[in-house]
């Protein structure tokens, strides 16, 4: 689910021609891999071949005629200087150079590639008379490459100046041989203010998916239509307001009618709490959920993830489609999802024929391979009471008392309006903390009724081991999020509390 920062110089690709087509490390391609598929949207062109240059001076370089990204190995050599941070640095290069290619900002780039600090596509660019120095697209592509690196799991916002520095020094660059761009001093600016920005958007999409856990679906809705709005429109943006529909409307249902706890990726809904049956309200939401999952999974690469989640929207409105959908993800043969696809299918099978021995037996088999069948044992054995599923001896605290008063001149000067100019103007956010404890209070007012969202996060978590039954528990990569109360507990793959929230 979510490593560090160059600032790219476009390169002259028309008539290269690499004399090698080696194959780089695996951990580059790892990275790549990465970076691609949280940046590849519905109208995200081919992917890219990456390969390794033979040049010993190319850093990075995009070929739109070959569709290929070449990596120069002298660079991935500077990466490993890195240590624990070299997959960071191949991953913001990537994220970077991707950011041109499937974003697709430039004619200069559509048309004659782009890369990496080189002296001759300065002069390529003196001779279409092309000024980027002037141009929003190296900002733009740093903007996205923080985001999509973040997201993808790597830290990037903090290593721009040693990488930028790094560079520079190796391949003996100076801003006399670069006119035509930033000089270092800027470009390490950019690199800040993007930072800046970026680790906001990242806040707003942490928030929005704590939104999700809690319940709170209309602000995360909210919050990621926003992300989508700045522009970052990935295939998990997608995914996951998805997500945020298909959990309201799973809320809403009749637990009588649909006794089950879904494989929805990001998470496993338990909050069946509502004895509304499936009214128009309710079958809006799958709808506007299933168009996110149709945007996430246009594109020649199939997001198995957003792909289960339409099976679950196609179920729910018994569409045809759903069974298209189940054919599709059994081909994909992605054993990170087995488990979950099996659990629809067997609350598929239980609901058409009702055999009660038939979907104990199958849930009892996939017991050893998700909560998820414990959680669907629980609602049909009678575990689940009183509406409440039976719950863990997890720890809780006494909270601070932190003032989130908004006045007029708070809401002005507050860090969205700061970062986002007037795209902001419904949204506020507001930080406090004391030494146990950072709070944030989130308010939108992009819809009516407005919402609101107050998270405390516990800095230190102390006695981290800790017995589950895997009752009520989310699942998100390799992190179980449980849900007790107004408590959120992240579970690490150690089974370790990682991190505590308390959210009202």
């Amino acid at each position: 689910m979510i490593k560090s920062l160059a600032i790219y110089i476009i390169l002259y690709t028309g008539i290269i021609h690499l004399n090698a087509q080696q194959t780089p490390a695996p951990f580059v391609y790892e990275v790549y891999d990465d970076i691609y598929q949280v940046m590849h949207t519905r109208q995200s062109p081919e992917k890219p071949k990456l390969i390794l240059s033979d040049n010993p001076k190319e850093i990075a370089l995009f070929s739109p005629r070959m569709n290929e990204i070449s990596i120069g190995q002298q660079f991935i050599d500077l990466a490993r200087a890195f240590g624990a941070d070299s997959m960071n640095v191949i991953a913001q290069v990537m994220s970077h150079e991707l950011a041109h290619v499937l974003l697709e900002q430039s004619s200069i780039i559509k048309n004659i590639g782009s890369g990496y600090a080189s002296r001759e596509f300065n002069k390529r660019l003196l001779e279409t008379h092309a000024s980027l120095r002037d141009s929003l697209y190296e900002r733009q592509a740093d903007e996205y490459s923080f985001f999509y690196a973040q997201i993808a799991g790597y830290h990037t916002s903090d290593l721009a100046p040693r990488i930028l520095d790094s560079i520079y020094k190796q391949w003996n660059l100076k801003d006399s041989d670069l006119i035509r761009y930033p000089v270092l001093k800027e470009r390490k600016l950019i690199a800040q203010t993007a930072s800046k920005k970026i680790n906001v958007l990242k806040e707003i999409f942490d928030i929005s998916m704590l939104s999700s856990l809690s319940g709170d679906y209309n602000l995360s809705i909210d919050l990621y239509k926003f992300i989508l709005e700045e522009d970052f429109n990935s295939r998990e943006i997608y995914n996951n307001l998805g997500t945020a529909y298909l959990m309201k409307a799973i809320s809403n249902l009749d637990k009588t009618e649909y006794p089950y706890i879904f494989p929805v990726q990001m998470d496993l809904d338990t909050k069946l709490e509502s004895e509304r049956g499936f009214d128009i309200n309710v079958e809006n939401d799958i709808r506007k959920a299933l168009q996110q999952f149709n945007f996430a999974n246009e594109g020649r690469e199939k997001y198995p993830i957003a792909l289960l989640n339409k099976a679950i929207c196609e179920w729910l409105l018994e569409d045809e489609e759903y069974e298209i959908s189940m054919f599709r993800l059994s081909k994909l043969k992605n054993s990170n999802l087995d488990a979950q696809i099996s659990i629809l299918q067997c609350i598929n099978e239980f609901h058409n024929n009702k055999d009660t021995s038939i979907y104990i037996n199958a849930l009892n088999d996939l017991k050893s391979e998700t909560a998820l069948a414990e959680n669907n044992l629980s609602m049909l054995t009678g575990i689940y009471k009183n509406n409440k599923l039976k719950k863990n001896k997890y720890p809780k605290y006494e909270l601070p008392y932190f003032e989130f008063e908004f006045n007029e001149l708070a809401e002005v000067s507050d860090t969205l309006y700061e970062a986002f100019g007037s795209n902001a103007s419904k949204l506020s956010i507001k930080k406090l903390e004391d030494e146990n404890w950072e709070g944030v209070y989130m308010k939108s007012k992009k819809a009516r009724p407005h919402c609101e969202i107050k998270i405390y996060k516990l800095k230190q978590v102390k006695n981290k081991k800790i017995k589950t039954n895997d009752f009520g528990n989310y699942e998100f990569g390799n992190y179980r999020y449980v849900i007790e109360d107004e408590y959120i507990y992240v579970i690490n793959p150690f089974k370790e509390i990682e991190y505590i929230y308390y959210i009202n």
